[in-house]
Parts: structure tokens; sequence; C-alpha cells
């Protein structure tokens, strides 16, 4: 087994070289980590049903268990799913940021080890130029799930993830501790009755104030 490639980036930028590397290691169905304004990821490319039974693997996640995805901007939204109102309302006032939002998914778009099967999506674009950058690179969208082993703690630093996952990713972009180092919160907006998911980084009332809209 290869060692572990671990290369220091700044959250503001992901240098030419490095960002070929990743590509790379992406491309040809690796899984990488990579940080973003939240906490740090587990990335591959999320059309490669091999590439995403490894993230599986690597998080020793239940397959029943869907995989959200970070996406470069709106019409990568467009293209992977249906956009009501509520959640349109939802992308323009917390996007780019912490707010992971499910919308109906597009027939015969994404995997359905990314859906679990279901119609529902999970998407969010991050606040963190190196990401976009890195997201924009690979076709616009990226798995967007924690880099820990489920039931653990979403890491904000390298070093926890280093000691849980060891050399089962291929690469490790780390930029330090990731600035608001709390998952995002997850709101199902895809039909009502609207629902928080997960409440984290940002709250339900701010949610419910910004948006204007009933949640459970």
């Amino acid at each position: 087994m290869q060692s572990l490639k671990r290369v220091k980036i700044s959250l503001e930028d992901l240098p030419d070289d490095l960002l070929k590397e990743a590509v790379k290691v992406i491309k040809r169905g690796g899984v990488i980590v990579y940080p973003t304004d939240t906490v740090y990821g587990l990335g591959c490319n999320p059309f490669d049903e091999a590439a995403i039974k490894k993230i599986f693997e690597v998080k020793k996640r239940d397959l029943g268990k869907p995989i959200p995805l970070l996406v470069s901007d709106f019409k990568v939204v467009e293209k992977l799913a249906y956009v009501n109102e509520a959640a349109r309302k939802a992308m323009e006032a917390f996007w780019p940021g912490a707010l992971t939002i499910l919308v109906k998914v597009r027939r015969n778009v994404v995997p359905k080890l990314i859906t679990a099967g279901s119609d529902k999506v999970g998407l969010r674009i991050p606040n963190c130029k190196a990401t976009i950058k890195l997201i924009q690179a690979i076709g616009g969208v990226i798995t967007g799930t924690s880099a820990n082993i489920s039931g653990e703690d979403a890491p904000s630093t390298v070093d926890p993830i280093i000691k849980q996952l060891g050399e089962k990713v291929d690469l490790i972009l780390d930029a330090g501790k990731t600035p608001i180092s709390i998952p995002s919160t997850v709101v199902d907006l895809s039909e009502e009755p609207f629902k928080i998911v997960r409440e984290g980084a940002i709250s339900r009332e701010v949610l419910v104030k910004k948006l204007n809209i009933k949640v459970v």
C-alpha cells in the first residue's frame, strides 16, 4: 500500500499543481480528504459507483444512509435536482454557506448509492474558495460526507482523520482548522412539512426567521 500523501494548502486557494493531482486521484476512482468551511470532507467522483462504495467502506457507513453532495453553482443544482420555491429561497439566503438542502433528485442522474434509493438528494455550495476551485475542476460536484468513521465526531482538523482513516484515503489536502468547525445544518425542503434533519452550524431559529417557514 502506498504511503499516505498529505499536502498543506490554504482555504483561499488551491495551487494548480495540487489541483491537478487531486483531480487525477478523483478521476482514477480515488478518495481524497479536503477542507470546507464547516468540517473536512471525503471526496470522490459521485458518478463512479466503485468510488462511492470505497467511501462507504472507508467510513464504515451503512449503505442505507445517503451521501450529500457539494456543488459549485446553481446551474449544477438544476442539472441534479428539482428546486421548489422554498428550496430556492433557502439557497439564495444561505449559500454559499453551512446549509445542506434536501430536494427532489432528477431521475437517473445521481447513482442510487448517493441517495440510498430515495427520491431526494442533499446539496450544498460551501463557502470556501479552495473547495469551489476543486469542485469546478472535476465537473461541478463532489461527495460531501464528513471525513470520519460513522458515529465519530466530524473532524475540523486533519490529525483525527489520519488516526481514524489512516492510509485508506489517497490524498489529504490539509488547510488547518476549518473556520466553522461544526457540520452543516441539514433541512428537507423537498416537500411539506419541511423538516430539520440535523441542526448544525445554522440554528433552527435563524433558519425559520430568515425563511419565514414552519419546520418540524
